[in-house]
């Protein structure tokens, strides 16, 4: 059956996990050893964080409501003529197959050819010769051209349980999500180890799409849980039935996980103004000038 997950964003859910720097919880004795995190990260719940695509900046900002400006990508740019913007929060959740939680309604299996409704792009699969789990044209885990910036996983394992989930995303996401999962008491309460890193060349660090339990954002961000195996993720059709979560794992620290990587995932927010581009604005301040001189002639 198709795994569901109840959130305060939507009755669906599915994500993708990773790791980057090891830590104990707080009275659980000394933490392993640490890793950098990459530059520009936000702070939960505050601030804003710029990604790249292409030449295009955009401001990305954690528990924002999205709704970027929907545009199409300028040519000259990777993957020039497809649409981009417009996703919002109530729209990032997904389901268990890699291809979902696009907000048109597209829920076709794979990310082939398909937009960037949250101007990210989906996560890619590594060594995996299924048709529909082929990102390719996203380039490899490390490709910074990525919004922002190659692929990293934040790593969570629990107090009580074998279980150990994976966060997988750009790193500047994972960095975010990573923070406001540990500043959840729900969450934090619940945890052993947990650990953040960006990828290396070392494929083997990368989860499986067979652990993956929830996909978010237009599949940009996936929630992976280490002991599970689904083989139904290797067909890619949707009415296969997909193998239940096993009943050894934390589920209390699996739904927090879920409820606060949706909650938390930065998105490109709606304008306060109406949108407009820089030549846009150079061609109204050179009417507007014209229009005054005009006015100033017939006075004098």
């Amino acid at each position: 059956m198709l795994i569901t997950f109840v959130s305060k964003q939507s009755s669906r859910k599915n994500a993708f996990f990773g790791d980057l720097s090891l830590y104990r919880r707080k009275g659980g004795g000394k933490g392993g050893g640490g890793g950098g995190r990459s530059s520009g990260g936000t702070t939960p719940g505050r601030g804003s964080t710029t990604v790249s695509s292409g030449t295009t900046k955009f401001k990305a900002t954690p528990y924002g409501s999205g709704g970027g400006h929907p545009s199409t990508v300028p040519p000259g740019s990777l993957f020039a003529g497809r649409k981009q913007g417009g996703g919002k929060r109530n729209q990032v959740y997904g389901t268990i197959t890699y291809g979902s939680g696009y907000p048109d309604g597209d829920q076709s299996p794979g990310v082939k050819g398909k937009g960037f409704p949250f101007y990210f792009w989906p996560v890619v699969w590594t060594n995996v010769f299924v048709p529909y789990l082929d990102g390719s044209e996203y380039g490899t885990f490390a490709n910074t051209a990525r919004p922002g910036g190659p692929l990293a996983t934040a790593l969570f394992y629990s107090i009580d349980t074998s279980s150990v989930f994976r966060i997988t995303s750009d790193n500047e996401t994972v960095f975010t999500v990573f923070q406001s999962i540990l500043l959840d008491t729900t969450c934090s309460s619940r945890l052993r180890f947990f650990e953040r890193r960006v990828f290396n060349d070392t494929a083997s660090q990368l989860p499986q799409p067979a652990q993956a339990v929830q996909y978010y954002r237009a599949s940009s961000v996936v929630l992976t849980l280490d002991d599970y195996n689904n083989s139904a993720a290797m067909v890619g059709y949707p009415q296969v039935l997909h193998a239940p979560i096993p009943a050894t794992v934390d589920m209390t620290l699996l739904d927090c996980l879920n409820r606060t990587t949706g909650e938390s995932l930065i998105l490109v927010n709606a304008a306060p103004g109406r949108f407009a581009s820089p030549e846009f604005s150079f061609m109204m301040s050179f009417m507007i000038a014209i229009y005054l001189l005009r006015s100033l002639s017939e006075r004098y």
